[in-house]
């Protein structure tokens, strides 16, 4: 009798099913991990950046970084003169503040997730920034909270050398004045195309809306980091859309993931999440006050 050498039809079929099922079982295992590496990638960038502003508070008074200085001179160009990343970049291993920026440490401001990784700014960018500083939030007539603040402030030098700034609270915001620290956020992901490094306009933030804004005309349709399980709901009850999950870095150093929700008081997660008008302050996690 001679020995059969070769797989029947029938085997090779069984074989593919076999293989097809294992990557059917796998493969969702293989995503999420590469999900959470992702993720976990972004939060270490957002630690080093918060590192970075402690650093620069030791060595001013325990100011917490502007979100942007503008002098004088740059005040009808209607363009701030330094952003946050520029001013702590001597902390992460780039030139003093003064000079030019082109050596920002580019991988550290990229979320691996960024839906816009390859877009490129304007002269005197150094590449993609997925980043914004919370800061202060004007408030509408009947807003009981009033004038509220984030940690990032947009100061002002005029020509004599005086400070002002937008803080309801006066002056700069010192590390010591956010009470509550592990619930004041300091850092957000705002994945938008005009966020560069060294660049103004998208370097801040003050609500989740802002976030979601791809640009100037669309919204962003997926999370960086996923959508929450439960579906969120308007003022009026009705089942509006998926609260999105983030990273956000903290006054105290420390990085959660949490869903937009989360970040938002109570009463007030809808507002801060789909109206990009200033309105009424999102309040939560947004300011720097504590109870609101």
């Amino acid at each position: 009798m001679r020995r059969r050498n070769a797989f029947t039809l029938v085997e090779l079929l069984v074989v593919i099913g076999i293989i097809a099922l294992l990557i059917s079982i796998l493969l969702p295992s293989l995503n999420k991990a590469r999900q959470t590496a992702y993720r976990v990638t972004c939060a270490s960038n957002m630690r080093q950046v918060g590192l970075a502003m402690r650093m620069y508070a030791n060595a001013n008074g325990d100011q917490i970084v502007p979100a942007s200085i503008q002098y004088d001179n740059d005040v009808a160009q209607n363009r701030p003169t330094f952003t946050f990343d520029r001013l702590i970049d001597p902390y992460i291993g780039g030139k003093k503040a003064g000079d030019a920026h082109a050596d920002l440490q580019a991988k550290i401001w990229l979320c691996p997730v960024d839906p816009f990784p390859t877009r490129r700014g304007p002269a005197g960018s150094a590449g993609p920034r997925s980043y914004a500083m919370t800061y202060h939030a004007y408030p509408s007539a009947g807003d009981p909270f009033g004038p509220t603040s984030g940690t990032g402030i947009w100061a002002y030098v005029s020509g004599s050398g005086v400070v002002s700034t937008g803080n309801p609270g006066g002056g700069l915001v010192k590390f010591a004045r956010v009470r509550n620290s592990s619930q004041a956020l300091l850092l957000v992901e705002r994945p938008q195309e005009q966020n560069f490094l060294g660049q103004g306009y998208s370097h801040i933030t003050n609500r989740p809306a802002f976030q979601r804004q791809a640009n100037s005309f669309a919204m962003l349709r997926d999370y960086p980091h996923g959508k929450a399980s439960t579906r969120l709901a308007s003022g009026g009850g009705a089942s509006q859309g998926y609260a999105g999950r983030w990273n956000y870095l903290f006054a105290d150093g420390h990085v959660e993931t949490l869903t937009d929700v989360e970040t938002c008081h109570p009463t007030r997660a809808w507002w801060g999440i789909y109206h990009l008008d200033e309105g009424w302050s999102p309040g939560g996690m947004w300011t720097v006050q504590t109870n609101d």
